[in-house]
């Protein structure tokens, strides 16, 4: 219980450091763990038994963030950051059969 507490806050003053950052200031809880930002950031965060681990993303600019927070000691370290960009224009990646064309084809002989 201890953790997931300090892990909370120690998420709140990293969405805050960001947000300050930000005008306007206005924060809206969407549920425990996800918060979008005035400046249009979006947070979500999960914890573990040593790691918190928070999400941020910036739809404006399509970029992805994530940090793990260690419980214990509060250090903040960057583990990805990645531009969506060409991402969201894949039609599919790694997909298992059927493939999301031979889906659309099986529909359009509908």
């Amino acid at each position: 219980m201890r953790h997931t507490v300090l892990g909370g806050v120690l998420g709140f003053a990293l969405v805050c450091l960001g947000g300050a950052l930000c005008i306007p200031w206005n924060v809206t809880a969407q549920s425990a763990h996800e918060a979008q930002i005035g400046c249009e950031l979006i947070t979500h965060t999960a914890v573990t038994e040593k790691f918190q681990l928070l999400t941020v993303l910036d739809p404006r600019r399509r970029a992805l963030c994530v940090y793990q927070v260690e419980l214990a000691t509060g250090v903040i370290t960057l583990k990805s950051a990645r531009n969506l960009t060409w991402d969201m224009q894949l039609l599919e990646y790694n997909s298992a059969n059927p493939l999301p064309r031979e889906i659309r084809t099986l529909l359009e002989q509908k």
